[in-house]
């Protein structure tokens, strides 16, 4: 024991008290309304939302009061032009409930430019991972990389 610090073999100081790990969690930007960035917007906002509630949890806070809201994740060009030219209010009269709803249903509906070919996507990259030796767990992999990729395009079942 030197200085008051108890030394470990590599010479490292013991700590007495376990070292606090602090993860900043930051809510997604949207910055574009095409599809792709709303599908991924949604997908980062649930993660987002999801994060916060597993921290508020263990800190016994309210999450409704932590999550930054859906407007302040906008981008302030693309937060105008929603209100006007889609929902037909003011920046100042949106909710976030009608925002929320509103991305969703444009996520819901695939467009022109959208529309993956399925076949393609799948064969490119959807693989069985032979490299993992036990099978549940190739599986289990395999799905997983299906649900990514359904998650990733948009596309719902």
């Amino acid at each position: 024991m030197r200085g008051g610090y108890r030394l470990d073999s590599d010479g490292d100081v013991e700590m007495s008290v376990p070292q606090p790990v602090y993860e900043f969690i930051m809510a997604p930007t949207l910055k574009s309304g095409d599809q792709a960035s709303l599908v991924t917007w949604t997908r980062e906002r649930k993660r987002y939302v999801d994060k916060i509630a597993e921290r508020c949890a263990t800190t016994r806070e309210n999450p409704e009061r932590i999550c930054a809201s859906v407007k302040s994740c906008f981008d302030v060009d693309i937060l105008a032009v929603i209100a006007r030219y889609v929902l037909f209010k003011s920046v100042a009269e949106l909710n976030d409930i009608e925002s929320v709803a509103e991305i969703e249903n444009r996520c819901n509906h695939l467009r022109n430019a959208h529309v993956p070919d399925l076949d393609r996507l799948f064969r490119d990259r959807l693989k069985m991972n032979l490299r993992i030796d036990d099978c549940d767990a190739h599986i289990l992999h395999y799905f997983a990389d299906f649900d990514r990729i359904i998650e990733d395009n948009g596309l719902t079942a």
